[in-house]
């Protein structure tokens, strides 16, 4: 055995024959509790329970596969070692002073574990497979399965959440802006994310909301604030924009981005960034509650619906907007799975109220399913490929755990190297 990892597993989950322990003075062991792992620094078990002859003894536990690692990791230079109550390896292969003039027995476990565990273990993290447990996943209980998912999409939500957390201090504290700066972000749909959070961050949504009632000037903030209005137009109605905008302009001292920071290659002319700004100015116009109160905006019913401007409207937008205006329902949901219910989730977790994170995750069991290239990894006869909250799951277990082969820490791995009963 060579990973400290699997051995702190082993000891964790107890599976190891402790019938018949001794230390290495011959001392017999009994162990009533192995403690609780340790993620940060110090004794790798806090609070284990261990009896050593007719003693019991209650506090910390280290573990190394050899114990001349003791030395290699300097624990011998940290006092916080002297005071456990018993040194776990898998090798004795060397003494350690500082245990011996502490009285800390050793207890050595290679000739109690089966070698069926190091073996199941060594055949996950050695397979160049994308998902190391392709060949048994399908074993897995799936009642377990559906838990673990679930904390899966959790632990997805809790990542996306520290991006608004970032918003939420350069708003000082404003939600409706953090909502406003991670929904434009969303609207770069990936290749122009980046570009349209500048572009928020670069136009306050307080401005937004003072003009939302006028689609014309939502249009002029949006375009002239994104660079897009720098060069001379030459149609009559781009032209009423760029005008429009200039006075805005001046009026209240906005300084335009570099239009060149957006990208137009490598992606479909709908997702062109002039075309979604145009498309996230309308969304603006049509529905500006949702930007002023987006905790209480109902997403269900108002946000996946066709917003059709009029025909006075429409002869604002410059012909080549016309008919580009609407967002597909792809669109819509992606934006729903990016934006709206990570938001959801954060406010239900800042205000202590679990009913926003249900709305959150159920926002995403009405999205469907997204398949790409991470969850294409996992086989269709097992996976319902019902909403995006099976997929959100997935691209978070996929990342988080089978690249990194943290096989250890996943409960379909964890099932895996249990021995049968």
């Amino acid at each position: 055995m060579h990973n400290e990892a699997l051995f702190q597993f082993i000891w964790q989950h107890k599976l190891f024959d402790a019938s018949s322990l001794t230390t290495i003075n011959g001392k017999k062991i009994i162990i009533l509790n192995t403690g609780v792992l340790n993620i940060d620094s110090g004794p790798d078990f806090f609070n284990a329970r261990i009896k050593i002859g007719s003693i019991t003894l209650a506090g910390n536990v280290e573990l190394h596969v050899n114990s001349s690692d003791w030395l290699k990791h300097k624990h011998n230079l940290d006092k916080s070692y002297n005071n456990i109550i018993l040194h776990v390896v898998y090798n004795f292969d060397k003494e350690i002073l500082q245990n011996k003039q502490n009285n800390v027995e050793i207890l050595e476990l290679k000739t109690h574990i089966q070698p069926s565990i190091i073996s199941k273990y060594n055949e996950i993290i050695s397979t160049k497979k994308q998902l190391p447990c392709i060949n048994f996943i399908e074993q897995f209980n799936k009642l377990k399965f559906d838990l673990w998912l679930r904390r899966m999409c959790v632990e997805r939500m809790e990542h996306k959440i520290n991006r608004i957390k970032n918003y939420n201090l350069h708003s000082k504290e404003h939600l409706q802006d953090s909502f406003y700066i991670l929904f434009v972000r969303s609207f770069g749909f990936s290749l122009n994310n980046d570009a349209f959070e500048f572009l928020a961050k670069n136009l306050p949504l307080s401005l937004i909301l003072k003009y939302s009632d006028n689609l014309l000037q939502v249009l002029a903030l949006f375009y002239g604030c994104a660079g897009f209005l720098e060069d001379q137009k030459n149609d009559k109605r781009w032209l009423a924009i760029q005008n429009e905008f200039e006075f805005l302009r001046y009026k209240h001292k906005l300084i335009p981005i570099h239009k060149e920071i957006f990208k137009n290659s490598k992606t479909r002319p709908g997702n062109f960034p002039h075309i979604r700004i145009a498309q996230l100015a309308v969304l603006v116009y049509k529905l500006p509650t949702l930007f002023s109160e987006p905790q209480s905006f109902d997403f269900k019913s108002n946000f996946l619906k066709e917003n059709k401007l009029n025909e006075q409207e429409i002869k604002i937008l410059p012909n080549e907007l016309i008919g580009k205006l609407n967002l597909t329902q792809a669109a819509l949901q992606l934006l729903l799975i990016n934006a709206i219910a990570p938001f959801l989730f954060f406010y239900g977790k800042r205000i202590d109220d679990e009913k926003f994170c249900e709305i959150a995750f159920s926002l995403l069991e009405h999205c469907n399913f997204e398949l790409n290239r991470k969850t294409k990894q996992f086989p269709k006869n097992y996976i319902k490929q019902k909403s995006s909250f099976e997929s959100q799951a997935l691209i978070n277990l996929y990342d988080n755990y089978c690249t990194n082969k943290k096989c250890l820490k996943c409960s379909i791995g964890i099932e895996f190297l249990m021995p049968k009963k």
